[in-house]
């Protein structure tokens, strides 16, 4: 596993009512300017953190 794969569990997970947005917002910073990858390698790890969201966001707005 690399280390972006596993950077997305160690981030808190997304938490409506609990600053959810934020938690997500600071996954997709963390892949595109942590590790520049772009949104076709980001897209696919960020859907992989929403997987475990208290709810889950939908992928229109991922």
């Amino acid at each position: 596993m690399s280390g972006r794969e596993s950077t997305c569990p160690s981030i808190n997970p997304s938490i409506e009512g609990q600053n959810g947005h934020g938690a997500l917002f600071a996954a997709a910073r963390h892949l595109r300017t942590g590790f520049a990858l772009g949104n076709e390698e980001a897209f696919p790890l960020l859907q992989e953190f929403n997987a475990r969201a208290r709810l889950p966001w939908p992928e229109a707005e991922l």
